[in-house]
Parts: structure tokens; C-alpha cells; sequence
């Protein structure tokens, strides 16, 4: 007998939902990046996802690039790096 996952699969909704965030994540890091000398990386779909109820982290193969807070609204705020 197969075993039952505890998570549920994502519904359509949630992946458009997602998708909508991951967009406005990665205009939000490059535009956090205009007027410096930093260049702005290519940010992952496949890498960037949710890290805990509210929190999303917009990834690249090579790490994280930067966590955003999603409000209920889904309103996304980018949370300080810690360095």
C-alpha cells in the first residue's frame, strides 16, 4: 500500500499564487540592486520556494539571494540579510 504524504499536492491556485510571488521577488531583488555595483543574479524558479508559513526564499543553484515576508495579502516585504 502506497504511502500517504502528509503535505498535500499543490492545487492550481497555489501554483499560480506561487508563481505570482516568485515574479514580484525577483523585480523586487533587482530593483533592491539598481544604483550599486552588485550585479544581480538569475534567480531560480525550481530553486525558490516557501520556507515556512510566511516566508519565501528566492534562490539560484548557487545559494539564496534574498527572503521576503508574505503578508496575508500576500504583500511581500524583503527581510534583512543576515551576515
Amino acid at each position: 500500500m502506497p504511502k500517504k504524504s502528509a503535505r498535500p499536492k499543490p492545487t492550481a491556485s497555489d501554483r499560480e499564487r506561487e508563481d505570482d510571488i516568485f515574479r514580484r521577488a525577483s523585480a523586487a531583488y533587482k530593483r533592491s540592486l539598481a544604483g550599486t555595483a552588485a550585479t544581480p543574479q538569475q534567480p531560480s524558479r525550481e530553486s525558490s520556494s516557501f520556507t515556512g508559513i510566511n516566508t519565501y526564499e528566492l534562490r539560484n543553484v548557487r545559494g539564496v539571494l534574498a527572503r521576503f515576508s508574505v503578508g496575508k495579502d500576500d504583500r511581500i516585504r524583503r527581510l534583512e540579510d543576515a551576515a
